[in-house]
């Protein structure tokens, strides 16, 4: 009997001498990871994500970032990279209008969450439409000296756009910008068209499709035609009481050809003088256009001017 009570108690000594060695190698391995990893904190702004949006529902407000401060071992976070940080609201079955939803994180299990601020952020959910617009040019830069631009074509000429009610209801134009400098041949550019608002300020958070569109430029080089009046020039003085009742041109108008910043300041072309000088009835005479230098007619340089008089009262018989 001695004999086994003396074994169970040398059996009860090992084994608190083996818990309490067991305890001071614990309280050593924090003591050491203390010093060694100690834990810290840190505190960073992540990005928002909206998820689980219904499909024919679109984000029009929402926070874009919120800040989230956390502690965790040193080389863990030091190690850390922001895209590990999961911050989030989950929209799921949520219809169109206001919300308020709780911020939710997803991070590494050996960090801790210490603070989100703020914790509920308000989102507002509208319904997606859709509208088709006319894409326009928008010109930056000039051409060249002597080209002149003589069509811009824009493929596809419309785009579809895409986005909350309000942001699409924002949009009065789409427009792709074009920059003509250096442009001195027919030439076809890429762009990104933008939608932009009664301002002129850009409308964002709207999608256009498709995202690119081509502009086909074609230039007059050097040279570029026009169709101008022709006006007839009248000298002399009529005999007396002749009167001019109407002055006519065949043709009334010509083409001309010519450097295209010439041609484009040209608006008519003059004849050559008729002279009605002691005239007291009708004249018709073919005459030369006065041309501009470097400016050509492409259908002869002359012209038939009628100029239509009217005599005075004649003198009664038998007086002088």
């Amino acid at each position: 009997m001695e004999v086994i009570l003396i074994m169970a108690h040398n059996n009860g000594e090992n084994m608190t001498g083996k818990v309490l060695a067991l305890l001071l190698a614990v309280i050593l391995w924090v003591y050491v990871m203390n010093e060694q990893n100690p834990p810290v904190e840190q505190t960073l702004n992540v990005k928002l994500e909206v998820r689980n949006v219904a499909q024919n529902l679109v984000l029009a407000q929402s926070t874009d970032q919120v800040k989230i401060r956390y502690r965790g071992p040193r080389s863990i976070i030091a190690g850390l990279r922001q895209q590990d940080l999961e911050v989030y609201v989950d929209a799921r079955g949520l219809e169109e209008g206001q919300h308020l939803l709780p911020v939710k994180t997803g991070i590494p299990g050996a960090l801790e969450v210490i603070e989100v601020v703020p914790n509920t952020v308000e989102i507002r959910l509208e319904g997606q439409v859709t509208r088709i617009l006319p894409v326009v040019p928008k010109f930056a830069g000039t051409t060249p000296p002597g080209i002149v631009i003589d069509k811009i074509e824009v493929v596809p000429a419309q785009v579809t756009i895409t986005g909350s009610r309000s942001k699409v209801d924002m949009v009065a134009a789409v427009a792709v910008p074009v920059d003509m400098s250096g442009v001195n041949k027919n030439t076809v550019l890429e762009g990104l068209p933008h939608p932009y608002g009664n301002t002129g300020g850009a409308v964002e958070g709207v999608y256009v499709s498709p995202e690119k569109v081509q502009v086909h430029v074609s230039v007059l080089q050097g040279t570029i035609t026009k169709t101008v009046d022709i006006k007839p020039s009248v000298i002399g003085e009529l005999a007396p009481g002749a009167a001019i009742t109407r002055v006519s041109t065949e043709p009334d108008k010509v083409e001309i050809s010519g450097p295209a910043e010439t041609v484009k300041k040209i608006d008519a072309l003059y004849t050559a003088p008729v002279d009605v000088s002691g005239q007291a009835a009708d004249v018709v005479r073919e005459v030369k256009i006065q041309g501009q230098e470097g400016v050509t007619t492409t259908r002869g340089d002359t012209v038939k001017v009628s100029v239509q008089i009217t005599a005075g009262p004649q003198p009664a018989p038998g007086r002088p």
